[in-house]
């Protein structure tokens, strides 16, 4: 799929599209305490094909800085959607974080918030769910 994007083309291989991050000193749970896995699903807002693919590109690069800059979080995977489809959402988020003390300090963490804005003003649609593992 290639897109134009902030005055250049952009170009998402299907590696591209689904990114994981773990954070290696947090892979394994050797203190038999519970991981919250948090998941959100978006559809993305845009009148055409190429509005919405450019859209997904940026909030998918977005949402990609942020483990980067967030250290509480402990695992981290943005997927966009390939199959398509009216009734499928476009991007999807599967994070995972020590605690609920964590995810929390995740969504109010300023950067995090700065993504939120972005993801406010782009989409039509939002789903999440948050449970241990």
């Amino acid at each position: 799929m290639v897109v134009e994007h902030s005055d250049s083309t952009v170009s998402m291989t299907r590696l591209e599209r689904a990114t994981r991050y773990d954070r290696p000193e947090q892979v394994s749970r050797k203190d038999g305490t519970m991981t919250l896995r948090h998941v959100v699903m978006w559809k993305v807002a845009g009148d055409t094909d190429e509005e919405r693919a450019a859209v997904t590109a940026e909030f998918r690069d977005r949402l990609l800085a942020l483990p980067s800059q967030i250290d509480v979080i402990r695992s981290f995977e943005v997927g966009v959607n390939d199959a398509g489809g009216v009734d499928n959402y476009d991007v999807v988020l599967v994070s995972e974080f020590d605690d609920e003390d964590a995810l929390q300090a995740y969504i109010t963490h300023p950067v995090h918030q700065e993504v939120v804005a972005f993801v406010r003003a782009n989409t039509v649609g939002r789903a999440g769910v948050d449970h241990t593992i």
